[in-house]
């Protein structure tokens, strides 16, 4: 709080109106003769801020001047970034009157009666009466009393002067928000261990793994051809065999002049029919060792986890990854 200007009438030896202003002053000094009203000025910025003299905060009257049917004081002073005026008066013969607060400029507000007045004024200053008779008026008498009290009440009014009640709610508010943060953060860390160590190299890899087993049965899928055709080969050629010995065998139980000529031939037919045979029997062997070796190679894909139950369970992880990671 700083005092701007203070207008004193009718309050004990100020009967005219008079103004002091502190507007441009950083220090101030109240000198004078006893009896000048020095503290006069002092108990004027009191009954302004708390509607009390200095001795009582009751008995306002007492201020009065002699004579004098009222007192009115006007106070301006800075407080929470904002220029404030307070007024007020009393009557020598009720000791009641006005009771106003109005906040100077654009943000403009007011306050009346003496129970709002001083409820604005105490959040404005950060101090009650009692703390600001402490720590600022000091009048005679009173700085003993300060330090001679006990250590809640001194705490209380130096609290109030550098409103660490305000601190304290700040620093209440930040370790509510750091509490809050750790659990969010704890959460965080407990989610994040379900998850893969590095999802997306799992990804490149099941990815890869899904190539190779598709190449595997490409092959698989055409050597299985191969044999299948083969084999037909095979059972086509038995049955022309068996056919030709059968007639050979015919033939030669009912052999003719001329058949020689016959059986040179069928002979032909029957050699041909054997290097065809052996020709295909030659590819069986062939398709069947391809085959071993598919299937060798299909086990050791299954052993290693690059097979069908491997890139089974790989890509099961990879859409679980995907789906974490969203």
């Amino acid at each position: 709080m700083r005092p701007l200007v203070l207008k004193i009438k009718g309050l004990r030896s100020y009967r005219e109106e008079t103004v002091l202003d502190f507007s441009d002053r950083d220090l101030v000094a109240i000198i004078g003769d006893t009896g000048a009203g020095k503290s006069s000025i002092l108990e004027a910025i009191t009954y302004a801020l708390y509607g009390g003299a200095t001795w009582s905060r009751g008995v306002v009257k007492d201020l009065i001047g002699s004579n004098e049917p009222a007192m009115t004081v006007e106070f301006t002073f800075r407080a929470d970034d904002a220029t404030w005026m307070v007024n007020r008066s009393a009557r020598s013969n009720t000791g009641q009157g006005l009771h106003r607060l109005i906040c100077l400029g654009d943000n403009a507000r007011q306050f009346d009666g003496a129970s709002a007045v001083n409820a604005e004024i105490q959040r404005l200053v950060g101090l009650d009466y009692d703390g600001f008779l402490r720590a600022v008026i000091l009048p005679q008498g009173k700085f003993q009393e300060l330090l001679q009290s006990t250590p809640s009440q001194r705490n209380g009014v130096l609290k109030g002067i550098f409103r660490v009640d305000e601190i304290e709610a700040v620093r209440e508010h930040a370790r509510n928000g750091r509490d809050r943060i750790s659990i969010a953060l704890n959460e965080a860390k407990v989610a994040r261990a379900r998850l893969l160590p590095d999802p997306w190299s799992v990804a490149d890899e099941a990815t890869a793994l899904a190539a190779t087993s598709r190449d595997a049965l490409a092959r698989l899928e055409t050597a299985a051809a191969e044999i299948a055709a083969a084999e037909s080969e095979v059972r086509d050629a038995t049955g022309r065999i068996a056919i030709l010995q059968s007639d050979i065998a015919d033939i030669t139980r009912a052999r003719r002049p001329g058949d020689a000529t016959a059986l040179e031939q069928l002979l032909a037919v029957e050699s041909d029919l054997a290097a065809r045979m052996q020709a295909a029997a030659s590819r069986q062997s062939e398709h069947e060792a391809a085959a071993e070796a598919i299937a060798a190679e299909l086990a050791a894909a299954d052993s290693e986890g690059t097979g069908e139950r491997g890139l089974t369970h790989a890509l099961a992880t990879l859409e679980n990854a995907n789906r974490e990671l969203r």
